[in-house]
């Protein structure tokens, strides 16, 4: 993606659709289990993100390795968290990703 971003076919944060997206993540002690049960319950407390409200009841999957969440809302955007095992299981990799934003002033704010 950096070469296209050189080369002027997309502008940062752009994916090969058009659409915007940004993400953030972190390394965190605890298992994949442990990790995104800690962010299902604090989402589960929460009716909108990035004061965007959600759209029906989030997808939760939960393979060996690795485990998301996604949710739509009602922009048309798209939250999810995505879970990866990390050194030996003992730590896990958290990336939250808002996808969809149809400009890249969305991803801004």
């Amino acid at each position: 993606m950096l070469y296209e971003q050189h080369i002027g076919r997309r502008m940062p944060g752009q994916r090969s659709d058009g659409a915007f997206s940004v993400t953030v993540s972190r390394t965190l002690p605890g298992d994949t289990d442990a990790v995104l049960a800690t962010w299902e319950s604090w989402m589960a407390n929460l009716s909108a993100f990035n004061d965007i409200p959600f759209e029906g009841e989030p997808q939760v999957s939960r393979p060996d390795k690795w485990g998301y969440r996604r949710c739509k809302l009602t922009d048309g955007s798209a939250v999810s968290a995505n879970v990866q095992s990390r050194f030996l299981g003992d730590k896990s990799a958290l990336a939250i990703n808002h996808d969809k934003f149809s400009t890249a002033e969305d991803v801004e704010l």
